[in-house]
Order: C-alpha cells, then sequence, then structure tokens
C-alpha cells in the first residue's frame, strides 16, 4: 500500500516538473515572440517617420527650382522690355503681350533691313554706273577711232554706250533698230554732250521669249554698223 503510495507521488512530482518546464518554454517563446513583435514594430515607425522627411526635402528642392526658374524668367522678361520700344509697350502688360510685340518688332526690323539693303544696292549700282561712264568717257574722248561701242550688262538687261565724235553724226535710229533686231526692248535713250564728242547711253530688256544675248557679238555689229558712218 505505501508503496503504491508513493510511486503515486513520484509520477505526480515528475508531471507536474514536466508541466512547470513547459510552461517555461512556452514563457520564454512568448516573451521572444512579442519582443520580435516589438522590433518589427519599431522598424516600421522608423519608415514612416523616413518618408515624411524625403518627401519634405522633395517638396523643398521643387519649391527652390521653381523659385529659381521664375527669377530668371523675370529677369529675361526685363531685358525684353528694355529693348522694345515705348511704342510697343503701351497698353501691354502681360508677358505674353510683350512676346508678341517683340514679334512684330523684329518683323518690322526685317522690313527696314530688307528695304535698306535695296537701297544701298541702288546706290552701288548707280555709282559703278557713274565711274563706268566716266571712265568710258575719259578713255575714248582722245581716241583717234571715229567711235566707241560698249555693251555691258546692267540692272535692268543690257546697255550700251556710244561714244563718237559730233561731226560724224552717227544715226542712232540705226543703232536703235539694230538693237531690236536682236530681240532687245528700248527702255531708255539719252545722248550727252561732253568736251565736243557725243555719248549716247541706251538702256534696254529682253523682250519675252527673245533669246539669250551675246554682248561681245552684239558689240561688234554695232562697231561694224557705226564705223560706216
Amino acid at each position: 500500500m505505501d508503496d503504491n503510495v508513493f510511486q503515486i507521488d513520484q509520477t505526480n512530482d515528475c508531471s507536474n516538473q514536466e508541466i512547470n518546464n513547459f510552461n517555461l518554454s512556452s514563457h520564454k517563446l512568448l516573451s521572444f515572440g512579442s519582443l520580435k513583435n516589438k522590433s518589427s514594430s519599431l522598424l516600421s515607425f522608423d519608415e514612416l517617420d523616413r518618408k515624411p522627411s524625403e518627401i519634405k526635402k522633395r517638396k523643398i528642392m521643387h519649391r527652390d527650382i521653381e523659385r529659381q526658374r521664375r527669377q530668371e524668367m523675370a529677369t529675361l522678361h526685363a531685358s525684353l522690355r528694355s529693348l522694345l520700344p515705348v511704342e510697343y509697350l503701351k497698353g501691354t502688360r502681360s508677358m505674353s503681350d510683350h512676346m508678341h510685340q517683340a514679334l512684330n518688332y523684329i518683323k518690322h526690323l526685317e522690313s527696314n533691313i530688307e528695304e535698306l539693303s535695296n537701297k544701298r544696292d541702288g546706290l552701288q549700282k548707280s555709282c559703278n554706273r557713274s565711274s563706268y561712264h566716266t571712265k568710258t568717257m575719259d578713255n575714248s574722248l582722245h581716241s583717234d577711232k571715229q567711235g566707241v561701242v560698249t555693251v555691258r550688262s546692267s540692272w535692268i538687261g543690257v546697255e550700251v554706250v556710244i561714244n563718237t565724235a559730233i561731226e560724224d553724226g552717227i544715226p542712232l535710229s540705226r543703232v536703235l533698230q539694230a538693237l531690236i533686231r536682236e530681240g532687245l526692248k528700248i527702255i531708255d535713250c539719252n545722248s550727252t554732250k561732253v568736251k565736243g564728242r557725243l555719248l549716247h547711253t541706251i538702256e534696254s530688256e529682253v523682250s519675252n521669249g527673245g533669246r539669250r544675248i551675246d554682248q561681245s557679238e552684239l558689240q561688234r555689229k554695232l562697231t561694224s554698223l557705226i564705223s560706216q558712218y
């Protein structure tokens, strides 16, 4: 009887020990799990704290870039306004209005440049023509020839200059007829008396459908024509 009781008590002690060990192990596992969860919670809060900081930095950077861009645009706008005449700024306030007026001003300047270029070219041609006539007279006034014929291109077509002595009496109508036969249309003709000689200047252009004029050949024909008188 006593032996049986001792065995039962011993068995109970072993069972209690196992239960205690199990409870201890369970407590350790639960403690470890709670620490792990706590650590995970701390990491997630750190991440949440870090993201708003990055977003704030990006916003600040974006504002700085935008502020710099606006300052540059304001500087360029002020420079543009300083280049425009007062009459192009009247009644305009916005930047888009000033840009539109700047385009109009550029077109106006381009038109003026083109007009001045045309005037310059016309003056150069006039000066060249005047100097050419002067040179032609100087070279031929003291010539022993009866007449000197010069054919060259002009701004409207072909120019013919005939320098003869007054007493030669070359019929100018024959010269004009010869030019018409060559396919030229007479535009202008004038004669000038210079130191006992006559200087005939004939301006002509190629008629519609006319052939290409060989200036050397035309000069030869006219020289042959006036040599007959």
